[in-house]
């Protein structure tokens, strides 16, 4: 029946009609939980700082509306709850408990409070460049699952996350790792839920006739994701891929990072105990055999000197080590590696684990200069479209997209160039 407090009633009142009767009181409740789901979720700086709280209340708040629906008479929402029953035990129980490994090795890095978890790939793990994975570890909390980029190409024996600590559950992680070290252990075993992977690039990637030209711009941890795809790319060239160059802008705040997690290297070396440059297997893919020796000693960065290609960003400049074959002079033809330290005043040099050619820049990365760079020669190359891949923060992200925006020419296929953008942002 009509409530006498409607506005077609007796006696309109709405604080009334909300609560008068079973039917009225589950829809305000229900619609009381919807609205809480919708402000938690557009509201990014409550999930970003409070992620296990927002977690919390947001499993929370959907089982409420599932039952306040049952109250309402909404019958169909129990088919909405017993598929994300099924969906919730094939991930949490089969494919994180039972097909997954559960066992990984975690090592803390020097520097910059990361962290890596590896695990050998069993063959039941199957993922594409640039996808995440959602991880528990039970010694910090059996039920919370993070998303985190897979910085390995599927073509590595060995599956690699890098984890900075950003927030509470990843300083936590990475204070374990510590507190393992201080135990004497460098690199210690732990307990894993792994289950995914998860995303796909909105770029068709894989289309080699398309894309022959590859840029690849990251800031700071953001880098996984692009490392994972750039070896990916390389692995392919190797196997026959018609690929002309891959392009890896990489912006860090101090070298540290880069140090620890070399550009475009194969993590086979951190299984090996670091034990000389053979283990770097990056596949010859260059300008003859000698750009990619993998017994060669790894690649130095040098400073970012007066001699210095203005159009490219790419430094060309040597150091007293260069005659020795310490230092790759310039980059080869495949792999362009440009490193840009914004807080590197004392021009430091760094030694980086890699036998490709890396270029320091003491500076920001001039994504105008890059681009056009990129489109010239894609222009003489009779290439129409170039991908970029970019993760980072948002900022980075925001004038990668411009810049592509801006040198994109607006019709295809007329001599001009496209660039094809696919952007991940890890400021959750």
């Amino acid at each position: 029946a009509d409530s006498a407090f409607a506005l077609t009633g007796n006696n309109p009142d709405l604080i009334k009609f909300l609560q008068d009767g079973g039917t009225n009181t589950s829809g305000t409740l229900l619609m009381l939980a919807l609205t809480g789901l919708v402000v938690l979720s557009i509201v990014p700086w409550i999930r970003r700082w409070f992620f296990d709280i927002w977690l919390f209340l947001h499993i929370a708040l959907a089982v409420c509306v599932i039952v306040f629906c049952l109250m309402h008479e909404v019958g169909a929402v129990v088919v909405v709850a017993v598929w994300w029953a099924v969906d919730v035990a094939l991930r949490y129980l089969v494919m994180a408990g039972c097909r997954y490994p559960t066992t990984a090795t975690l090592r803390k890095l020097p520097t910059n409070d990361v962290v890596e978890i590896s695990f050998r790939k069993p063959e039941s793990f199957d993922y594409n460049s640039g996808q995440f994975v959602q991880i528990a570890i039970p010694s910090l909390s059996v039920l919370q699952f993070h998303p985190i980029s897979i910085s390995s190409a599927p073509h590595e024996e060995y599956v690699t996350l890098h984890i900075r600590a950003l927030g509470g559950w990843t300083k936590k992680l990475v204070a374990l790792a510590e507190k393992r070290q201080a135990q004497g252990h460098n690199t210690t075993e732990i307990t894993v839920f792994v289950e995914g992977p998860y995303g796909s690039a909105s770029i068709d990637i894989d289309n080699e006739e398309r894309y022959k030209t590859v840029l690849l711009v990251s800031g700071g941890i953001g880098v996984t994701h692009c490392q994972s795809v750039g070896k990916g790319l390389l692995h392919e060239k190797a196997m026959g891929r018609s690929l002309r160059k891959v392009r890896f802008v990489w912006t860090v705040r101090d070298l540290s990072l880069a140090e620890e997690i070399p550009p475009l290297a194969s993590n086979e070396s951190h299984h090996h105990h670091h034990a000389s440059p053979s283990n770097l297997v990056v596949p010859n893919v260059g300008r003859g055999s000698s750009a990619f020796d993998n017994n060669r000693t790894p690649g130095r960065l040098v400073h970012d000197s007066d001699s210095h290609d203005s159009e490219t960003g790419l430094n060309i400049g040597m150091d007293n080590n260069a005659a020795n074959g310490l230092v790759p002079s310039v980059n080869t033809d495949i792999a362009n590696i440009d490193i840009y330290c914004s807080r590197n005043s004392d021009g430091r040099k760094a030694f980086i684990d890699t036998p490709l050619a890396c270029n320091l820049h003491n500076k920001r990365p001039d994504l105008d200069s890059i681009l056009e760079s990129l489109k010239k020669e894609a222009i003489e190359n009779g290439e129409s479209s170039v991908a970029v891949f970019g993760c980072g923060p948002s900022g980075l992200i925001n004038s990668l997209k411009n810049a592509c925006r801006k040198h994109s020419d607006p019709v295809i296929g007329c001599g001009g160039v496209v660039f094809d953008v696919h952007t991940e942002i890890f400021e959750f």
